[in-house]
């Protein structure tokens, strides 16, 4: 048995599919388990691979973002911490004890991971042409990863770089499928968030520019206007990203030399 259904997605595009019952019932129940087994990491955890919480203190007691020499991790893009602290600000949490806080903003990653492999989950399910098994594969590899569970349960600037490299990927894919503006408009707006989340994003940002080339070579009658997408695509995101006080990369010029900075000695 099938369940049939047509729906219109976010990029405005109509998909019409047959999906298997079963197929959908196990994805969701892998998204249930993969949902509880974040939250009793959250409930247990106030530990972190890494020392963010102590930034987002930084921004409470001082209102503004922290600079390189502040603590180990200040060198970070800021949107998670800022992010965070307005949060804990939202909530009157700001004043309470450590724990509370830190808990406080494990719940706000966990929330992002679950959207990030809700995501994923209905990218795998709205692809056609796949035996449906390797789509309850797949998602499961992803939604029960454990090192992906653990960060997600922590309060690090991991999971909000995961996100949004997430949404971009997904927004790349329907441009590609169907070349609409909204859906380039919204590659740039999660790519941009990415970067100020945390540097490594750059690394999707990358990607996606040779994605939209590649595409660009590959079909000749539609080669200008795809050069000129990748084009717009690279300026913005550039500009964008070195305007965006949040990564402060002018004033990391201005101090340090260079727009991004490390918290090790650079390696030859």
């Amino acid at each position: 048995k099938s369940l049939c259904y047509t729906f219109q997605n976010p990029f405005g595009s109509e998909i019409t599919a047959t999906q298997s019952r079963t197929t959908f019932i196990l994805i969701v129940l892998i998204f249930l388990l993969s949902a509880g087994l974040r939250l009793g990491m959250v409930a247990f955890n106030r530990q972190s691979n890494d020392d963010h919480f102590t930034v987002i203190q930084l921004i409470l007691k001082t209102g503004r973002l922290p600079q390189k020499v502040d603590c180990w991790e200040c060198y970070q893009p800021k949107l998670f911490h800022y992010t965070a602290a307005t949060f804990l600000q939202l909530t009157g949490l700001e004043n309470t004890n450590p724990g509370s806080m830190i808990l406080a903003v494990e719940l706000l990653n966990y929330t992002a991971g679950l959207i990030t492999i809700l995501v994923i989950g209905l990218f795998l399910y709205r692809l056609p042409g796949n035996p449906e098994f390797l789509k309850v594969l797949a998602f499961g590899m992803v939604a029960l990863n454990p090192k992906l569970i653990g960060i997600n349960s922590q309060a690090t600037n991991d999971t909000f770089a995961i996100l949004f490299s997430t949404l971009a990927l997904y927004c790349t894919y329907a441009f590609l499928q169907k070349k609409r503006l909204v859906s380039f408009l919204l590659i740039l707006l999660f790519i941009l968030l990415g970067i100020c989340s945390k540097t490594n994003v750059w690394i999707t940002a990358i990607a996606i520019l040779l994605a939209l080339l590649v595409k660009a070579w590959t079909e000749k009658q539609d080669r200008g206007r795809m050069l000129r997408f990748a084009g717009l695509f690279g300026l913005v995101t550039l500009v964008v990203s070195i305007l965006n006080p949040l990564n402060q990369y002018i004033s990391n010029v201005q101090e340090y030399g260079s727009p991004v900075l490390l918290n090790i000695d650079r390696q030859p």
